[in-house]
């Protein structure tokens, strides 16, 4: 009878903790339908000193916690979103205290997982926890996408870590442009836009597409 009482107490212990880990689809704010999907997972925290956000941001954000060193290999973060029929997306981050770590965004596309943005999180660092607007163009991933975020972070504070917040998928502006770049064989060398910058395109001895640099266009 003790063992079936522990059972159904760590049943619905872990049940509690799960639906509260996992499931962020709540009314109120922009975050409705990011999942964890990865092994780390973000929690959504709310905001106590109102300093923090930008004037007019949300009160909550995710909150991917520092771990050890030795733990930020195998525990990568994602926050993912499916079927996003948006052309671009926008959000504050903040990375505070990080001493390792890398944060980004990704694209499913053509069966692949397909980097967007990315930052060196301990490069991009702050202890006095200043927020940044990011814009990211999905201008070459046309129709319904997945989206993630991924991240992984460590530091010696344990209030240290990554924050993300005030997410809104929107269509471009109207004011936005995009400049493409064929080279003599008609293949798409190069493209530019207003929010991603400039992405130049290279193909292996076969045609296929290979690499894309990301920021710079010869």
């Amino acid at each position: 009878m003790a063992k079936l009482y522990i059972s159904i107490v760590l049943y619905f212990l872990f049940s509690f903790t799960s639906a509260n880990a996992e499931d962020f689809t709540g009314k109120g704010h922009s975050y409705w339908g990011f999942n964890n999907t990865g092994k780390s997972l973000f929690i959504l925290k709310p905001q106590l000193d109102g300093k923090q956000l930008k004037s007019g941001g949300e009160n909550k954000s995710f909150f991917l916690k520092n771990l050890n060193v030795s733990d930020i290999k195998e525990n990568m973060a994602l926050l993912q979103k499916n079927r996003v029929a948006s052309s671009s997306i926008s959000f504050d981050y903040q990375t505070k205290n990080v001493e390792q770590g890398v944060f980004g965004l990704e694209v499913f596309h053509k069966g692949k997982w397909r980097e967007v943005w990315k930052i060196d999180a301990a490069k991009n660092s702050l202890s006095n926890g200043e927020w940044v607007t990011q814009s990211v163009s999905f201008n070459f991933y046309p129709g319904n996408k997945n989206v993630r975020f991924f991240g992984t972070a460590s530091g010696e504070d344990d209030a240290g870590g990554i924050s993300l917040s005030n997410i809104s998928l929107q269509s471009l502006a109207t004011n936005s442009f995009i400049e493409y770049k064929y080279d003599e064989l008609g293949r798409l060398i190069c493209a530019v836009d207003n929010l991603n910058d400039a992405r130049e395109f290279e193909y292996d001895d076969a045609g296929n597409r290979k690499n894309v640099s990301i920021g710079s266009c010869n």
